[in-house]
C-alpha cells in the first residue's frame, strides 16, 4: 500500500482504485505529485515541473519563483510562497517564517495515536499502513511530522500533521492546518454545503476559476451554514460517472477549506482548523496534533464518493456498541410539550408509549427549568426544578422502569445560567472579556472548557445523573455558538486556545463518559445539525439532523447529509401532523415511512393524537426493526433528487420527485424510499430504475404508502405487489409505479429475493 523509492525518492500511496504520489526534491523539498485513478507503475515523466522551475540550488536568484510554484505537500508561511500556507509560526520577539525539508520517514503497520482527538481506526493489525515522513527547520528547530494512512480495504487515504518544537524556547502556531493538494483542476466545480438552522446541509457547486472558494465556521462548531468538508466534481461528474474528489475533516470545531486557483490554472485545495482567533503556544518538547482529514477519489461519480465514506466511517469512525444493533425506538417530549410538563405528564407519555411498543422516553429540556414563562434558569446547575418534579426525575425512572422501559436525557454541557447557582458561586466559569458583560444567546452563556475544574463538575453532574435515574441515553445539545472567547483561567498569551481547547473538552468529557458507562447512546445535537461531523460520530452513532421534522423540508436536508455520512447516523422522528416550523400538514403515514430512514423515533405528543393514528404505531415500528440491517449496513444509491438531477451534470436541475435505495452487500434485498412532494394532474405512472439489484435474481417488489400495508396484502396502502421479477429488468427497464393522487406522499419500496 506504501512503496518509498529510495533511488528516485518517489513515495506512492495505493488504495484499491486510487494512487497518491509525493516526491522529494533534490533539495529536500516535499512536493505533491499526483492523487487520483490507480496508477500501477510510476510516471515516467517530471510532473512536479523541476526542470522548469529550477531549484533554489541550481538557481539561488530565483528562490521565490521557486517556492511560489512548486506543488507543496505541506507549505508554510513567509519565506516566498505566497499562496495559502498550512503552517505559520511566530516567537515571542514575532519572528516569522518558515521553511521545511526532508528528513526521513517511517512506516508502520499500527496506526498512530492522535493524542486528545477523534480519529480513524484500524479493524485488525493488517488493516492498514502509515508512512510518517518528518520535516523540519534546522534554523527554527521546528519539525512536522506528515502522517497518511493508507486502508487495505477502501479507497481512503487519511493524513494529519504533528508539529513538535525541538527548540529551546517557546513559540505559538498561528496556522497549522491539516491539508493541502496542489492540482491543476481543469473544467471542475467545488462542491460544499450551505444551510441555516432548520435547512441545513444544502449541497452547492461552484465552478473553479481564478480566484477563491471557501468554505468556513468561526462558530466554535461545524455550523448550520457549512460541513467540515470541501469535494472537487468534473465539468460530466453524476452519480455514476465522472471524477469526484472528498475531503472531510474529522473535528467538530472552527474550520477553513478553501480553494484558490491562480491564473495559470493552479488550485491549492487546503482544509483545516480556522486560524481565525487561533494562536497555540508550545513549549519546549511538547507537540501539537492537527486534525485528521478523510481523502477519497471516485472515477465513478458522486454515488461512488458517497458509498466509500459511508462505509468508511461506519467502520472505521463509529466506534459505538450501538453501531449495528437495533437502536431503542424512542420519543421525544420535546415537541410535545416543550418546556410545560410535570412528572404526571411524563409517566403518562410514558405509559402510551410502553402500550404502544416503543422502547424509551427521552426527557428534553425543561427538566431543570421552572417554567415556560421563565425559560433562562438552571443550566450548569442540572438539577430537577421542585414545582415540576417535586421528587426530582426519580418517578419517572421508577415508572420506565416498572414498565421494563429505557429511560433518556437531554444535557446542554456547555452552557450557564446567569441564573443558577454554579454562576452565582462561579462567574470565573464563564467566557468573558474583562470588563464587558458577555453577550447572551437563547439567555445564556459558554462555560470555559479549558478549564480543568469546569470539565470536572461538567462530568460529574451529567455521571450523576445517569446513575441516579438508571439513563440509556443522553442527548447532548449545543444551542448558541462561541463568542466572547476569554478564559479567565488561561494566561493572557493562552488566550488563541480557547476555541480549540473547548472542542478538545467535549470530547474529553464525552469519552470519559463511554469509558465509565460503554453501553450509553449518546446522541449529539446543536440546534439540529449544527455540529454534524466525524468528530462528533466517533462519540455517538447518531446526531440529530436538524429540529425542521417536516420530511419534505428533509428531502434536501438529508440529500446532503448522506453525501457524506451513513444514513444510519441521521436523527429522525415522526413529528406532528402540523410540523411546527414549516407548518405543512404531512400524513401520519408519510411522516413514518420517511422517518425511517433514520434513527427513527417520535417527538409529539402521543397521548393527544388520534386512535387511528396511535393504532398505526406498531406496524411503524415493526417495519423499521425489519430495516435494520439495511439502514445501518445498506449500500446508498442516490436515484432521484428533489433539488438537483442525478442523470446528467449535478448542478442541474430536479423534477417533482425524491428516491434513494439501501440495498444489502448480498445484493437480496433493498429499500427505496420514494418522496411525491406534490401530485400532478394528468399523470401517468412513473418508471423507477434500481441500482445492482443481482441480475439472475428473482425478486418480489412491495410498494407501499404505510407501514401497515407492508403487514397486511388487503389493505388499501399497499399499491404494488409482484413477485419473480428479474434484477437486470428492475435495473435497466425500471418498475412502472402508479403514484397516488396526493401532495406530500411518501412510499417505501421493498424489494426482496424470492
Amino acid at each position: 500500500m506504501i512503496y518509498f523509492d529510495q533511488n528516485t525518492r518517489l513515495i506512492h500511496l495505493s488504495t484499491p482504485r486510487t494512487s497518491y504520489l509525493m516526491k522529494v526534491t533534490a533539495d529536500g523539498y516535499l512536493g505533491h505529485v499526483y492523487y487520483g485513478k490507480r496508477l500501477e507503475k510510476a510516471p515516467s515523466q517530471d510532473l512536479l515541473r523541476l526542470e522548469e522551475l529550477s531549484e533554489p540550488s541550481e538557481k539561488p536568484g530565483e528562490k521565490v519563483s521557486f517556492l511560489d510554484n512548486l506543488p507543496f505537500e505541506y507549505p508554510t508561511a513567509g519565506v516566498g510562497d505566497f499562496r495559502e500556507s498550512c503552517l505559520d509560526i511566530s516567537s515571542n520577539d514575532n519572528v516569522r517564517g518558515i521553511e521545511l525539508f526532508y528528513k526521513g520517514y517511517q512506516i508502520r503497520n499500527t496506526k498512530p495515536e492522535i493524542k486528545g482527538l477523534p480519529a480513524s481506526f484500524d479493524l485488525s493489525d493488517s488493516d492498514s499502513e502509515t508512512i510518517s515522513i518528518t520535516l523540519s527547520d534546522d534554523i527554527r528547530q521546528i519539525e512536522v511530522e506528515l502522517n497518511y494512512t493508507v486502508y487495505s480495504d477502501l479507497d481512503v487515504i487519511t493524513r494529519w500533521a504533528v508539529i513538535k518544537n525541538c527548540s529551546n524556547k517557546a513559540f505559538y502556531i498561528d496556522r497549522a492546518l491539516s491539508m493541502c493538494i496542489d492540482a491543476e483542476l481543469d473544467d471542475y466545480s467545488v462542491l460544499y454545503e450551505s444551510g441555516a438552522w432548520a435547512r441545513e446541509h444544502q449541497i452547492q457547486f461552484q465552478k473553479v476559476k481564478p480566484g477563491t472558494i471557501v468554505t468556513e465556521s468561526v462558530k466554535g462548531e461545524s455550523g448550520h451554514e457549512s460541513q467540515p468538508f470541501l469535494g472537487l466534481i468534473s465539468s460530466d461528474c453524476s452519480e455514476e460517472s465522472g471524477e469526484a474528489y472528498g475531503f472531510s475533516q474529522v473535528y467538530s470545531g472552527n474550520f477553513l477549506g478553501k480553494v484558490s486557483t491562480n491564473s495559470f490554472g493552479m488550485s491549492r485545495i487546503v482544509l483545516g482548523i480556522h486560524p481565525e482567533n487561533f494562536r497555540w503556544k508550545l513549549l519546549r518538547g511538547e507537540s501539537f496534533y492537527t486534525p485528521e482529514v478523510l481523502m477519497t477519489y471516485s472515477d465513478a461519480g458522486l454515488g461512488q464518493m458517497s458509498r466509500t465514506f459511508h462505509k468508511f466511517i461506519h467502520d472505521h469512525i463509529i466506534r459505538s456498541v450501538w453501531k449495528d444493533r437495533q437502536r431503542p425506538i424512542l420519543v421525544n417530549n420535546w415537541e410535545a410539550t416543550y418546556l410545560d410538563f410535570d412528572d404526571k405528564k411524563l409517566i403518562s407519555i410514558l405509559s402510551k408509549a410502553k402500550e404502544s411498543g416503543i422502547d424509551m422516553l427521552v426527557i428534553d429540556d425543561g427538566w431543570f427549568r421552572k417554567s415556560k414563562s421563565e425559560p433562562e434558569g438552571g443550566l450548569g446547575d442540572w438539577v430537577p426544578v421542585d414545582n415540576k418534579l417535586p421528587e426530582g426525575l426519580k418517578p419517572v425512572s421508577e415508572a420506565a422502569i416498572q414498565k421494563g422501559m429505557k429511560l433518556g436525557l437531554w444535557f446542554e454541557p456547555e452552557m450557564i445560567s446567569e441564573d443558577s447557582e454554579l454562576y452565582r458561586s462561579h462567574p470565573e466559569y464563564v467566557l468573558s472579556f474583562p470588563g464587558r458583560r458577555p453577550a447572551e444567546c437563547r439567555n445564556q452563556w459558554m462555560l470555559d472548557f479549558s478549564n480543568p475544574e469546569v470539565l470536572e463538575l461538567i462530568y460529574e453532574k451529567i455521571a450523576a445523573q445517569i446513575k441516579e435515574n438508571n439513563l440509556s441515553y443522553i442527548k447532548w445539545d449545543m444551542n448558541r455558538p462561541i463568542c466572547d472567547a476569554y478564559s479567565h483561567f488561561l494566561p493572557a498569551d493562552r488566550q488563541g486556545e480557547v476555541y480549540h481547547r473547548h472542542v478538545l473538552g467535549v470530547y474529553q468529557i464525552q469519552e470519559r463518559l463511554l469509558k465509565e458507562f460503554p453501553w450509553l447512546l449518546i446522541e449529539n445535537c446543536s440546534s439540529g445539525g449544527a455540529r454534524f461531523d466525524c468528530g462528533m460520530l466517533y462519540y455517538s452513532p447518531q446526531i440529530w439532523t436538524s429540529d425542521d421534522m417536516d420530511p419534505i423540508e428533509r428531502l434536501s436536508i438529508c440529500e446532503g447529509t448522506e453525501l457524506i455520512y451513513p444514513v444510519s447516523t441521521m436523527g429522525a422522528h415522526v413529528c406532528k401532523n402540523r410540523n411546527d416550523i414549516s407548518g405543512r400538514n404531512v400524513s401520519f403515514d408519510t411522516r413514518g415511512l420517511m422517518a425511517m430512514a433514520g434513527t427513527f423515533g417520535y417527538e409529539l405528543d402521543i397521548t393527544a393524537i388520534s386512535e387511528e393514528d396511535i393504532s398505526k404505531i406498531p406496524a411503524q415500528i415493526r417495519l423499521r426493526k425489519r430495516l435494520n440491517d439495511l439502514v445501518n449496513k445498506g449500500d446508498y444509491y442516490r436515484i432521484k433528487s428533489y433539488r438537483r438531477r442525478v442523470d446528467g451534470p449535478v448542478g442541474g436541475i430536479s423534477g417533482n420527485a425524491d428516491c434513494f435505495e439501501l440495498i444489502s452487500e448480498d445484493r437480496s434485498e433493498a429499500a427505496l424510499w420514494f418522496m411525491q412532494p406534490l401530485a400532478e394532474p394528468n399523470q401517468r405512472s412513473i418508471r423507477i430504475k434500481t441500482k445492482v439489484l443481482s441480475p439472475d435474481f428473482r425478486y418480489r417488489v412491495i410498494a407501499v404508502t404505510s407501514a401497515d400495508a407492508y403487514f397486511d396484502r388487503n389493505s388499501e396502502g399497499r399499491i404494488l405487489d409482484i413477485s419473480g421479477i428479474r434484477g437486470e429488468e428492475l435495473n435497466n427497464a425500471g418498475l412502472c409505479l402508479k403514484l397516488p393522487r396526493e401532495d406530500f406522499t411518501g412510499i417505501l419500496i421493498m424489494i426482496e429475493k424470492c
